[in-house]
């Protein structure tokens, strides 16, 4: 699904780098759940997945999503005028975000032209997505919220600091204290980002275009980078 700051196309390698520095696989868990591209590949190689978002539309899009709610293929320009306004549900944070949304943000313009369907586009993604999450759980809370434990992993794609286009201001310093007392508590927690504060070591990095607009005047180029920090070293 298309959604802003998503990682569907370094998703694979990502993945594959975590999978490298990570003997227990008993329990991941994952604050920041957005489009569940991560959730999914890495959901396999765990025993059991708890998944967190703040946002309540998302949420409930994915819990519905799990219980098997096979979103719509289409999304007319009105439903989508209409159900910002509407009450949280599965159906707005779908059409909210990946379903109908210019670049993936909520609610930031109904998507249209070049002939492509994204609706129809977000409901397969999400279904395909699903049926490599059956250990997944997906709870609303905040990342302070969460319960971290013993020997858990722990992957972070949160909103990245000096970044726009997010509906709420996220605090990047308060994150990073909560990050490192996870792994005070024993976990192993990797993090998405451009940057972090020093005593994280980077261990992968790749330079892509970024492009909301998809018109190439546009496009610019940044370098996403993981970090990882572990009580086991």
């Amino acid at each position: 699904m298309r959604y802003l700051g998503g990682k569907s196309k370094i998703a694979k390698p990502l993945t594959a780098r975590i999978l490298e520095l990570t003997p227990n696989r008993k329990r991941l868990v994952e604050p920041f759940i957005g489009g569940g591209a991560m959730t999914s590949e890495l959901a396999p190689h765990f025993e059991k997945v708890l998944a967190y978002d703040v946002h309540e539309d998302l949420v409930l899009m994915w819990q519905a999503v799990l219980h098997g709610w096979v979103p719509p293929s289409e999304i007319s320009e009105q439903s989508y005028a209409r159900l910002k306004s509407e009450d949280p549900s599965a159906l707005r944070g779908f059409a909210g975000f990946g379903g109908a949304s210019w670049g993936g943000k909520w609610f930031g313009g109904y998507a249209r032209g070049d002939g492509r369907n994204y609706a129809d586009e977000s409901s397969r993604a999400l279904v395909r997505q699903a049926a490599k999450m059956g250990n997944v759980t997906v709870s609303r809370a905040e990342f302070l919220e969460v319960n971290v434990q013993l020997n858990d992993v722990i992957y972070c794609d949160p909103p990245y600091a000096g970044t726009t286009g997010y509906e709420s201001v996220f605090n990047s310093e308060i994150f990073w204290i909560t990050a490192r007392s996870w792994v005070e508590k024993g976990a192993d927690v990797f993090v998405s980002e451009y940057a972090a504060p020093e005593g994280w070591p980077e261990v992968w990095a790749k330079t892509r275009t970024r492009d909301m607009k998809s018109k190439l005047t546009n496009a610019v180029q940044v370098t996403e980078k993981l970090f990882h920090l572990t009580a086991f070293d």
